[in-house]
This record gives C-alpha cells, sequence and structure tokens, in this order.
C-alpha cells in the first residue's frame, strides 16, 4: 500500500525534470533506513535507478 500510494502522489521520479515513470522507479528513504528513517510515505520519495544512486553516493540530499 505505501508503495502505491507513493507512487500514485510522485507519478515520476522526483529529480527536477526527470520524466521516469514512477512505477519504474525505487522508493528512496530520505532519512535512510539505518539511520532511524520511517518506512512511511512522508519519509519515501521515488527515484529513477541514476537519481537514486546520486543520492545514495551522498552527492546530494534534499528536502522535502
Amino acid at each position: 500500500h505505501i508503495r502505491a500510494y507513493t507512487q500514485g502522489r510522485d507519478l515520476t521520479c522526483r529529480w527536477p525534470g526527470c520524466t521516469t515513470p514512477a512505477h519504474t522507479c525505487q522508493l528512496d528513504h530520505r532519512i535512510e533506513y539505518n539511520n532511524g528513517g520511517p518506512t512511511n510515505p512522508d519519509n519515501l520519495v521515488t527515484l529513477c535507478q541514476h537519481h537514486h544512486n546520486i543520492k545514495t553516493d551522498k552527492r546530494v540530499h534534499y528536502i522535502m
């Protein structure tokens, strides 16, 4: 249910200008799960593989 809600809310990758459909994206924890980030829609966004890698590599940090 969380995945379906988040994909429906986001529609596409949340990276500015990216049009990759949300149903092909990964769910990303804005506050990382291992740092106490909850798995709920308030802490999740859809990111395509490319943009998820940029965030995971800590090249960016975003504010929701």
